[in-house]
């Protein structure tokens, strides 16, 4: 031991003493730079030899060179700059009527079509599909069903944003035959018959939680305006329903590419038409406890281990599945990429928000179950806030659950509560 550390104490002292005397050497030629120094400024510039001239000389030109290639190079980018401000304003213009679109991922949109020309041309030729086989339908009477066919039969995963506004109010439909004009008659019924101020504060309170980190939806924001408007008038035009908390979802996702009149026409017949939203925005309780049944159902064929884990740890569906299906996934994913979700959901139905859910579950199986209480329910808050969209829809399963399965399970669900309602009415009554 004492071996050990004389040796230690020996290369310690020869590595101090080395360091000393790189620091006395540097201390030197210090000193030398500092007398040379000193020598030239004594120097008259007459005196400067020619090789010094020459030096400086040499010295110039390199700095006019790389001032000219900075140049070049601000100008490079000025001139990429605007060409990619173009970009932007085109997207904006082709993907709503409205000047509140949010485009998240414009700059790398921009870069990912400059720098890949393959993808340029794709979308030339998915343009022109759109174009020359589709968009003609909107001419015909009977639109809807020839229009689900061949988009079903052209999408890859979504409809392009630049078209939403034009197909969406097909897909929607309008059995409730809302023109412009009752529309009109609406608008001016509720100027003389302002609604009541606490549903309008109820609407102010519940915009200001709906999107929180988008500025567009912020108070004060025309669009955040337009909002607030539009659900005064659903609530003024529709009193069986009224405003609920959670119908500016499907209400803000609207206006992002229509106008006002054709986003009131749209969610007019989407809540009162479709039964799974009206359910759902009514919050009748037992129907909506009757599609968590149905989602349970297939989650146990198709992911048998997740539903082992949940039911292990007490959590039910209604834990997360109603919160989902009332904001429509917003608060999952980014408005736009919802967007994308409400393309499937407006092609397929109802089915398209539960294959979302389910896909979801098979993208964390292999973390969640694993975890306990408190991390399954933290996960199930927070697992959508880094998955890619485009991969999520692009792999859904197509077979698995359609509309046709949704609505047979659901039926079954209804008709064992049926047989449960009279049995409990016979043993009750006798």
């Amino acid at each position: 031991m004492e071996k050990e550390n004389k040796e230690l104490k020996k290369t310690l002292d020869e590595t101090e003493k080395n360091f000393k005397e790189k620091l006395s050497a540097m201390a030197v030629e210090i000193e030398e730079l500092k007398l040379k120094a000193k020598e030239r400024s004594k120097t008259p510039d007459s005196t400067r030899s020619s090789h010094s001239q020459d030096k400086e000389d040499k010295a110039d030109n390199a700095s006019n060179d790389s001032k000219s290639s900075k140049e070049d190079k601000k100008e490079q980018e000025s001139a990429e700059e605007k060409e990619k401000q173009l970009f932007k304003r085109k997207l904006i213009r082709d993907m709503a009527k409205s000047p509140s679109v949010i485009l998240k991922d414009a700059d790398a949109q921009y870069y990912d079509r400059a720098k890949n020309p393959q993808k340029q041309s794709q979308d030339r030729i998915e343009s022109k599909v759109w174009k020359m086989e589709i968009l003609p339908f909107l001419e015909e009477k009977d639109q809807r069903p020839k229009m689900i066919a061949k988009i079903k039969s052209v999408i890859s995963d979504y409809i392009p944003g630049k078209y939403r506004s034009q197909i969406w109010p097909i897909l929607i439909g309008n059995p409730l035959q809302m023109k412009r004009k009752i529309y009109d008659q609406f608008c001016a019924s509720m100027e003389v018959r302002p609604l009541d101020e606490k549903v309008k504060n109820q609407i102010k309170e519940d915009l200001t939680r709906t999107y929180p980190h988008l500025k567009s939806f912020n108070r004060g924001e025309a669009l955040n305006d337009e909002l607030q408007y539009l659900l005064e008038l659903f609530h003024f035009a529709r009193p069986d329903i009224g405003y609920v908390q959670g119908l500016a979802y499907p209400a803000s996702m609207l206006l992002m590419y229509m106008d006002r009149y054709h986003a009131f026409k749209c969610l007019v017949n989407l809540i009162a038409c479709r039964p799974f939203l009206k359910n759902l925005y009514k919050f009748k309780l037992e129907e909506v406890r009757l599609v968590c049944r149905v989602f349970d159902r297939f989650l146990k064929n198709k992911l048998p281990q997740v539903q082992k884990h949940l039911e292990r740890n007490n959590i039910t569906s209604e834990v997360y599945l109603i919160e989902w299906l009332v904001t429509l996934f917003c608060r999952n994913f980014h408005i736009n990429d919802v967007a994308k979700i409400w393309d499937l959901f407006l092609l397929e139905g109802e089915s398209a928000f539960l294959k979302v859910a389910l896909k979801i579950f098979q993208i964390i199986e292999p973390e969640i179950i694993q975890k306990d209480y408190a991390e399954t329910l933290y996960s199930l808050r927070t697992c959508t806030h880094d998955m890619n969209i485009n991969h999520l829809i692009y792999s859904l399963p197509s077979s698995s659950l359609t509309q046709e399965k949704f609505e047979k399970a659901l039926h079954k669900e209804k008709e064992k509560l049926k047989q449960k309602t009279q049995e409990r009415s016979k043993s009750m009554f006798g």
